[in-house]
C-alpha cells in the first residue's frame, strides 16, 4: 500500500501544497481587501463578507500548518484506501452513492464505524483518530470521505482534490 507516501513530502508534494497555500493566501488577501473598504466606507461589513473572510483564513492557516508538518494526502487516495477496505474496484464506487452500499448494518452503524477506520491497515498508520460524531450523520461516501478529509487537515495535513 502506498501509506508510505503519504507519511512524508515528496518534491511534487511540496510543490501542490505550496500551490493550494498560494490559493488560501490570495482568498485571504481578497477577503481581507473586501472587509478593509467596508471599513474605510464607514459601514459595517456585511456577514457574508467577514464569513468568506473566516472561510479564507482557515484555509491559509490550514496550508500553513500542511507546509510545516510536510504532511499531504489526496481526497483521491482517501476514496482508494476506501475501495481497498471495502474489497471494492476505485472505479466502482460514485461519491453519490449511499454509504449504506458499503457499510452494513443500517443509520445507527456510521457512529461505530469511525472506531472500525481508525483501527484499520488503511488509516491507522496515520494515526486517523476520527470521533463518533465525526461518521454518526454520513449518509453518502463523499461525506464519509469529507468526515475523513477534515480530521487530516485539522491534524494538519495538506488535503489535495
Amino acid at each position: 500500500m502506498a501509506a508510505s507516501k503519504n507519511k512524508t513530502s515528496s518534491s511534487s508534494d511540496y510543490v501542490t501544497a505550496i500551490k493550494e497555500h498560494t490559493k488560501a493566501l490570495r482568498q485571504h488577501t481578497k477577503a481581507m481587501n473586501n472587509v478593509t473598504k467596508a471599513i474605510v466606507a464607514s459601514s459595517t461589513p456585511s456577514d457574508a463578507a467577514l464569513d468568506n473572510h473566516t472561510n479564507a483564513l482557515n484555509s491559509f492557516v490550514a496550508s500553513s500548518s500542511a507546509l510545516f508538518t510536510g504532511k499531504t494526502i489526496s481526497k483521491g487516495t482517501i476514496l482508494s484506501r476506501l475501495a481497498q477496505k471495502w474489497g471494492k474496484p476505485v472505479s466502482s464506487i460514485k461519491t453519490t452513492d449511499p454509504i449504506g452500499k458499503y457499510v452494513q448494518g443500517g443509520p445507527g452503524v456510521m457512529s461505530a464505524y469511525a472506531d472500525e477506520l481508525n483501527n484499520s491497515p488503511e488509516f491507522s498508520p496515520d494515526g486517523l483518530n476520527l470521533l463518533t460524531n465525526d461518521t454518526a450523520f454520513v449518509t453518502t461516501v463523499n461525506e464519509l470521505i469529507t468526515a475523513i478529509a477534515n480530521w487530516y487537515t485539522r491534524n494538519h495535513w495538506l488535503v489535495t482534490a
